[in-house]
């Protein structure tokens, strides 16, 4: 082939080319995309619209969206229980049954809620999986409770609100709205004012024998109520009131509910703290209870009896801390000892003796210090005497102050 040789475009055949292979069949072979060069020609074969629009297909196919049959479902229904409505004072149920045709990747969210006339607390107990048909197919859900106290005579709206989750293993995230819902509370004829509830039990305690108290003792009287099917927050408090002779310290009540999960009972308990202030007898009143009976439809009167106190005066006592009273002490004997004694009396002796040996000594050199330069002429007097006793001791002070000092000899 040379340099000049021409070259030949020609449009690709979209049939297969057939060739006989060495034992005499035929097969098919694919048509070339590209070039080709035979008998010392090249030929390029472009492709046509049609091969493009076929590639370009399964690339716009994996471009295209999921279908909307795909994304997970999400659905959220909710009830009371019971349906009819509640008496004030008297709790109710708000079942959330939240489903989905995946599953859940994650906790549910609630949110809190608040409608005015009504106490709502979200159930604390782990809540249960559940499952129904929906749509032919089964989808599995999770049960949320809310349980709703009215505190007044009137029908409360619950209004919508909205419950999100993440489903699937995209962990999609999803939100669904409820349906407000009207809840129906009523006053029973006749209970209006009273305690409204199932059963009442008010019981009475005091922690000390009352009939034996002194001036500064002091008790606990306590009371319990226990209310069922009612929280104990709605339990209506109970006034001890004041005694004279008594001082009072009242506490705080102690509420508590039964367990979630459980039925409804409410405990509240009071308790004062009483300190006898003087001697003689006590009184602490009788307390009355009225409360509306939701089973017999009746008014009831609950009564705690009265407490009575004997109190006597405290005999005196003496001071914890009184001070004991000082007795005179008796000045300890002085023990002498005779040898102590003797030995201080020799030892003065000895002082005393030394100083008039000296004294003689000091004498005695004075006197013949004088004498020695004193005149031998009779007419010395007593003048001339010292004069010359004053010179003597000048001169042996000098003599003693001028005396050489032994030099050693150098080695």
């Amino acid at each position: 082939m040379s340099i000049g040789a021409s070259l030949r475009f020609s449009q690709p055949s979209l049939a297969p080319a057939q060739s006989q292979d060495q034992e005499g069949r035929w097969r098919s072979t694919p048509p070339l995309l590209g070039n080709s060069a035979s008998a010392g020609q090249r030929q390029c074969q472009i492709p046509s619209a049609s091969q493009l629009v076929l590639l370009a297909v399964p690339g716009l196919l994996l471009a295209l969206p999921c279908p909307a049959g795909d994304a997970p479902g999400f659905i959220v229904r909710t009830r009371l229980e019971p349906a009819a409505g509640v008496a004030v004072g008297q709790p109710a149920t708000l079942v959330v049954d939240v489903f989905t045709d995946q599953f859940f990747t994650s906790g549910i969210e609630l949110p809190a809620l608040n409608v005015p006339g009504a106490v709502i607390r979200l159930s604390d107990d782990r809540p249960p999986h559940i499952s129904d048909t929906i749509r032919g197919a089964n989808w599995v859900g999770i049960e949320h409770k809310y349980t709703i106290t009215p505190i007044v005579a009137a029908d409360l709206a619950l209004p919508a609100f909205e419950i999100s989750a993440r489903i699937g293993p995209q962990r999609q995230s999803l939100t669904a709205t409820t349906k407000p819902l009207d809840l129906h509370v009523v006053a029973p004829p006749g209970a209006e004012g009273a305690f409204v509830t199932h059963d009442l039990a008010l019981q009475q305690t005091t922690d000390a024998d009352l009939s034996a108290l002194k001036v500064g003792d002091a008790f606990m009287r306590t009371i319990a109520a226990t209310a069922r099917g009612t929280p104990a927050m709605f339990i209506p408090d109970v006034v001890l009131g004041n005694t004279a002779g008594l001082m009072a310290y009242p506490q705080a009540p102690v509420l508590a509910d039964s367990a979630p999960g459980t039925p409804v009972v409410g405990h509240r308990t009071f308790a004062v703290n009483y300190v006898v202030q003087q001697p003689g007898d006590f009184v602490l009143p009788a307390i009355d209870v009225r409360w509306w009976d939701l089973d017999t439809h009746k008014t009831v009167d609950a009564r705690i009896p009265a407490v009575r106190i004997h109190a006597i005066a405290a005999p005196a006592a003496p001071l914890a801390f009184a001070l004991p009273t000082e007795q005179p002490v008796a000045a300890a004997p002085r023990k002498t000892s005779w040898r102590k004694g003797l030995r201080y009396t020799g030892v003065g002796s000895a002082v005393v003796i030394g100083l008039w040996w000296l004294a003689q000594r000091w004498r005695r050199w004075f006197r013949d210090t004088a004498y020695a330069f004193a005149p031998t002429s009779s007419a010395a007097t007593p003048f001339r005497v010292s004069c010359i006793q004053a010179v003597a001791v000048c001169a042996a002070a000098r003599k003693l102050r001028c005396r050489p000092r032994a030099v050693p000899m150098a080695g």
